[in-house]
């Protein structure tokens, strides 16, 4: 049992997170099986490195109801400072695992983050045999597909279609609309990956609507606080969002179009990035929850539907999330629809409709990549 686990049951699994910094522990007491979600809290410690003047994420995980916090230096087993203990209500309400995840990411963590898999350790059984598989595939695409690739001409998809007369036709038809295309990653934040890396790449040259788009940005965070999101959750994805649109406002003879690319497959930028788009998202969808209410199947409501389907990494978008960010944000979207219908035209929707779109995306099921007229 590692020493940390003092403060838990004895023989119940410690969590470690190991960093650049040190090693970040989290053990616990027993209770249930379910994640329940996150909260948040923030310490100054001044004995250890890795916490100094940083606010901190606890995973609030069933069975994980409590949880105690400790610290050690890289390399010593030995207890150094205990930072923080909480016992946390089983009913917490949960802001969104990806959230957690992509903020650890940015703290070097050794290892890969996927949807909160590494804060469980359990016994092996079934359930866990299938979350590793699904980790393996996660990870096989992680190693093969860039977060966001270079730009290709459309003869790539008359190649990967090749044999499919119904889709070769659609490519055709899109072909003479675009000029070429960048793929993104088919990992759920597609469509807010292509959104932000096809806007930002626009605004390399367009300082009016720079300006416009950093000042909506740069108040955007007060917004969602009185809304009611945890500004400590609020604040670290913001100032990474403005810290690349700024990087944006250099300009192309500073920040080339190049750079920008670094910057979105760079997992700890490209991250936040995204999350930060879900929060906006999200804020947009409560705000008028009156009018979104309708878009929801179900009996769930606005708020629910946010927890469960908006804010949370990897969760697909629809017709809703696209409504809500180009609401937000005031940018025109076009996503071009190419399934297996009969009708030989790729069929575009604009959001708004009737709106100028500044982005032009490709969607095919469960994907979104980039378009270039």
């Amino acid at each position: 049992m590692h020493p940390c686990c003092v403060y838990g049951s004895p023989g119940e699994p410690c969590a470690m997170l190991h960093c650049s910094r040190g090693l970040w522990c989290i053990c616990s007491l027993s209770y249930g099986s379910d994640v329940v979600g996150i909260t948040t809290y923030s310490t100054k410690c001044r004995n250890v490195k890795i916490l100094q003047q940083l606010s901190f994420r606890l995973f609030v995980v069933k069975p994980y109801a409590a949880v105690v916090v400790t610290c050690y230096k890289q390399g010593d087993n030995s207890l150094k400072h205990k930072c923080s203990q909480a016992l946390l209500p089983t009913d917490l309400s949960a802001t969104t695992i990806g959230v957690c995840g992509a903020y650890l990411s940015r703290l070097a963590l050794v290892g890969a983050v996927t949807r909160g898999s590494n804060f469980v350790l359990i016994g092996v059984n079934q359930d866990e045999l299938i979350m590793q598989q699904q980790r393996q595939i996660e990870k096989e695409i992680s190693e093969t597909t860039a977060l966001v690739g270079d730009m290709e001409g459309l003869e790539s998809l008359q190649d990967e279609y090749a044999g499919d007369d119904i889709y070769c036709q659609k490519v055709q038809d899109l072909a003479g609309k675009y000029k070429s295309m960048r793929r993104t990653r088919p990992d759920g934040n597609c469509f807010y990956r292509a959104f932000s890396y096809a806007y930002l790449e626009q605004l390399l040259d367009n300082r009016e609507e720079y300006n416009r788009f950093r000042d909506l940005a740069a108040k955007s965070k007060e917004n969602l606080v009185a809304l009611g999101f945890p500004q400590f959750t609020v604040e670290d994805f913001h100032d990474t969002f403005m810290e690349v649109i700024d990087y944006v406002g250099q300009g192309p003879s500073t920040f080339s179009q190049m750079d920008l690319h670094k910057v979105f497959n760079d997992q700890g930028y490209s991250d936040y990035i995204v999350v930060y788009l879900r929060l906006i998202t999200s804020g947009q969808l409560q705000r008028d929850s009156e009018f979104y209410q309708h878009f929801i199947e179900g009996d769930r409501s606005v708020a629910d539907f946010c927890h469960q389907e908006v804010e949370p990494m990897y969760k697909e978008s629809d017709h809703i999330h696209i409504i809500a960010l180009s609401a937000a944000l005031n940018v025109g979207v076009r996503v071009r629809y190419m399934d297996r219908g009969e009708a030989s035209e790729v069929i575009a929707h604009d959001f708004p409709e009737g709106s100028q779109p500044a982005v032009h995306l490709l969607y095919r099921p469960g994907h979104y990549d980039i378009l270039y007229p």
